[in-house]
């Protein structure tokens, strides 16, 4: 008989999943599949999910703009993101017991209310996904570290344009803070 598992302190973070993904990553079906199976599991075994989105829409004006036009990370975003909706072939939108978290910068802490949903989840283990490898992962990674939490980064529910970067901070930079591991070995 399989052992129950009893969640403990764990968070599954879905970080920076929108609309424009399709369009920026040949890779992205793959990405989102993977996405969909840690979803799947999560929810199995309720652990709880946090959909984290950029949004500039409260941000101060400059020049009649919402989005700081010298920050090269931001200056091509909508003002709102739209998160990806369930298609026939996938399921990653949020589910009415998902928490969805909007955040100003890059990581999944700055400008957000993550840190106090986390501390009212009892979290202390932090499982990563997110697009891009380089941006929300990389800054989150960081973040989370310097405020003492586990973090298991999924490294098959990461992308970025850029491959190879993406395989140096998977498998150089990451694993200096951070559990990193397939999908299919989370939980397993």
């Amino acid at each position: 008989m399989a052992q129950k598992y009893e969640n403990q302190g764990d968070v599954l973070l879905v970080m920076d999943i929108h609309t424009s993904i399709p369009k920026i990553s040949q890779g992205s079906m793959s990405l989102l599949k993977s996405i969909e199976r840690a979803i799947e599991k999560a929810r199995k075994i309720n652990i709880p999910i946090i959909y984290v989105a950029m949004s500039s829409n409260e941000r101060v004006t400059v020049s009649n703009k919402r989005i700081i036009p010298q920050n090269r990370t931001q200056s091509d975003l909508e003002n709102v993101i739209k998160l990806l909706p369930t298609t026939s072939s996938l399921s990653i939108s949020p589910s009415d017991e998902d928490i969805i978290i909007i955040k100003k910068r890059m990581s999944a802490f700055s400008g957000s209310d993550l840190q106090i949903i986390l501390k009212s989840l009892n979290a202390r283990h932090l499982v990563l996904s997110g697009y891009a490898t380089s941006g929300v992962v990389l800054s989150t990674v960081r973040d989370a570290a310097d405020r003492d939490y586990q973090i298991t980064v999924l490294s098959d529910c990461c992308g970025d344009l850029d491959e190879e970067v993406h395989n140096v901070l998977i498998k150089k930079v990451f694993p200096l803070q951070a559990d990193v591991l397939q999908t299919d070995n989370w939980l397993s």
